[in-house]
């Protein structure tokens, strides 16, 4: 997938959603319609676009509990994590405890999807061990599954100080993804290998992190562009 394929899919999705969410509130399918709602709340917190209340994140969160259905709960819980990290870190931790203890998670097709997400949340609110138990139920037996647990390691490798080695794990991942089709984490690949490499004093840092910024302004991905120009600003700042 490229990036004007995402580019496409949030312009239909922004088209469809209002007539679909429609459609699942007057037929009842909550199921649905939770799901309309987590990627709804994720794209705009990737996309920077207001913040999701605490009273829609409670919406989704109570929703999927009321549904015997490990796919919503990993779907639901995963979004309304991302929206609550910054506000509220322990509920997001809370959230990703509970959906790592959810019978049946990790076989959902949802898990490994969002796995590098919700593993970035639970380091950024300073949890590894919450980190590495999210990863240690997932068993790579598919492609997905091998990539989000190779961003996984890099993500682990940089929170334990290991920069080198996690460059290369970021690299790894980035190239992963890239074969995969998935944009948006070979973005923040790239992103952690020039964070990396930058923490070692390495100039070819700027490389990846220009590759980065190409990546997420063309996305829209405002916050995690924002980010990125930072760190390249201190590339360019290095003599």
């Amino acid at each position: 997938m490229t990036v004007l394929d995402v580019r496409d899919l949030t312009i239909r999705y922004k088209t469809r959603a209002g007539p679909l969410v429609a459609a699942a509130e007057l037929s009842g399918d909550m199921l649905a319609l939770s799901e309309l709602r987590a990627v709804e709340h994720a794209s705009r917190f990737a996309l920077g676009k207001g913040d999701v209340s605490a009273s829609e994140a409670d919406w989704l969160i109570d929703t999927a509990r009321g549904m015997d259905s490990a796919d919503a709960v990993v779907l639901a819980f995963a979004a309304a994590a991302t929206a609550l990290a910054a506000a509220a870190p322990e509920r997001a931790r809370d959230l990703l405890s509970e959906v790592e203890q959810t019978a049946g998670a990790h076989e959902t097709p949802y898990y490994a999807r969002q796995l590098a997400a919700m593993v970035r949340i639970a380091l950024g609110a300073g949890d590894q061990a919450l980190a590495r138990r999210l990863a240690e139920g997932l068993k790579p037996i598919f492609p997905l599954r091998e990539h989000a647990l190779c961003a996984v390691r890099a993500q682990l490798a940089e929170h334990g100080g290991e920069y080198a080695d996690a460059a290369s794990l970021y690299a790894e991942a980035a190239a992963q993804w890239q074969e995969f089709g998935n944009v948006p984490e070979r973005a923040y690949a790239l992103l952690g290998q020039g964070r990396c490499l930058l923490a070692i004093g390495e100039a070819k840092g700027g490389e990846p992190l220009r590759k980065a910024s190409e990546l997420f302004e063309q996305m829209g991905y405002k916050p995690a562009l924002a980010e990125t120009e930072s760190l390249l600003a201190q590339v360019i700042a290095v003599p």
